[in-house]
């Protein structure tokens, strides 16, 4: 399971860089082109990793968090700083397409307001 969340989480990555290159050709702007060089710089990074046998760790997202909830417990997601932007440890990996999700749940420093790269960690809280 671990190499599937990996290469979805490439995969990922790579579209993401890919939208970048074509928004920058298309308009050539100074910052399409920042955050294309900088996806890519992260895809190099991610493949380096998977060569090293680190892409195994993608994601330690618990699997069972969703599946064993009852009726009335709930999840809280804490959007946690990371010094570089991974996908390692995010809630989402491997559950969704980052593309698809709400816009307050971007990662990427070039795509927040704040700057930060960011995952998204999940906690099941108790009975309310």
């Amino acid at each position: 399971m671990g190499e599937e969340k990996t290469l979805r989480a490439l995969k990922d990555l790579v579209k993401r860089m890919r939208e970048a290159q074509k928004e920058y050709f298309r308009d050539r702007k100074g910052s399409d082109l920042e955050k294309s060089k900088r996806l890519e710089r992260e895809v190099d990074k991610m493949l380096e990793e998977i060569e090293q046998g680190q892409g195994e760790e993608m994601s330690e997202r618990d699997n069972t968090v969703m599946d064993a909830m009852a009726v009335g417990e709930s999840v809280t997601l804490t959007c946690v700083a990371v010094d570089k932007l991974t996908c390692t440890g995010c809630y989402f990996v491997g559950l969704v397409e980052c593309e698809l999700l709400p816009r307050r749940f971007r990662c990427s420093a070039v795509q927040r307001k704040d700057g930060k790269d960011v995952i998204f960690v999940a906690k099941k809280e108790g009975n309310e």
